[in-house]
């Protein structure tokens, strides 16, 4: 080959070696689309906060699939009852709620790695709640023995109004160690980038543990 069309060649060569080294240095791992994203991580926080707080229109900002509510339960000055989408709530209904907002805990364990041209994103994160299921169940199981009890001893019962105190103390006593009703469990929670902004995608598992496992 001529000397002149082998020089040709290495200079076709590097220049296309070059250009491909410019391109990529504009790459950042925060770059998408000539905007700035932020992290994913960032985003699921900015969401969690939200609904601890009952930002309801943050939330809705910066969720993908799902219209949130939070029916954030209002304490009166006492702190004995709550007021919940109108209605209030009070004695061991009040309790679990109590319990429910003060063990609410939420890190984010890793994040996925996203490139330039990515538009989805994950983070893992640790979710601490009380578990209103985990309750529930102990509570039935107490309180058909100690119904069952009762009516060994001659106790007729009515209607679910014979039962409601029983069922209250039981509930009393069992809010008295809360942390044996605590549940914590990891979830991936993926993210869809819209706009060049990330959006949660809510799963239904995890929404669950954000309403206390219930259901």
């Amino acid at each position: 080959m001529p000397v002149r069309i082998k020089l040709r060649l290495m200079m076709a060569l590097l220049s296309g070696i070059l250009l491909c080294a410019a391109v990529l240095a504009g790459c950042g791992l925060k770059t998408y689309h000539m905007t700035d994203p932020g992290r994913p991580a960032d985003a699921f926080t900015a969401f969690y906060r939200a609904v601890s707080d009952g930002d309801d229109d943050t939330a809705n900002q910066l969720l993908y699939n799902y219209s949130w509510r939070s029916y954030m339960p209002q304490p009166d000055a006492s702190g004995k009852y709550y007021t919940v989408n109108g209605a209030d709530v009070s004695g061991s209904d009040a309790r679990v709620m109590t319990c429910l907002l003060q063990s609410r805990k939420c890190s984010v364990v890793s994040e996925s790695d996203f490139t330039r041209d990515d538009l989805n994103a994950a983070v893992t994160v640790r979710y601490t709640s009380f578990d209103i299921s985990k309750f529930q169940s102990r509570l039935n199981e107490q309180a058909v023995a100690a119904v069952k009890k009762k009516q060994y001893d001659g106790k007729v019962f009515r209607d679910k109004n014979d039962t409601k105190d029983i069922i209250e103390k039981i509930k009393n006593q069992l809010l008295d160690d809360p942390g044996q009703f605590t549940t914590t469990r990891q979830f991936r929670i993926e993210l869809i980038s819209v706009k060049g902004k990330w959006k949660v995608i809510l799963t239904e598992d995890f929404y669950k543990a954000l309403s206390g496992y219930a259901g």
